[in-house]
């Protein structure tokens, strides 16, 4: 189980040392990845509004809605007790 995992990781490392090594922008690099994370919560935003800063202000907060939601869900889990625990 280890070697597998080993692998993965460095079959990563290697993934993401060549991405960045042909891209020398920064910010250009994480922009693709950006948007296509934000499309999701654009798509949350109702048709009928129509201008671009409403629904990029809807966006975020829909966003922000769901880092929230992660959020109590992962503080739910650290407090449930492990099956392990006595």
């Amino acid at each position: 189980m280890a070697d597998y995992s080993k692998h993965h990781k460095m079959a990563g490392k290697i993934g993401g040392l060549t991405r960045a090594a042909r891209q020398t922008n920064e910010e250009g690099r994480k922009a693709a990845a950006k948007t296509g994370f934000m499309r999701r919560f654009y798509a949350q935003v109702p048709a009928e509004v129509t201008d671009p800063a409403e629904r990029a202000r809807l966006a975020n907060l829909a966003l922000r809605a769901h880092m929230a939601r992660l959020a109590k869900r992962s503080a739910e889990l650290r407090t449930k007790p492990s099956r392990g625990a006595r």
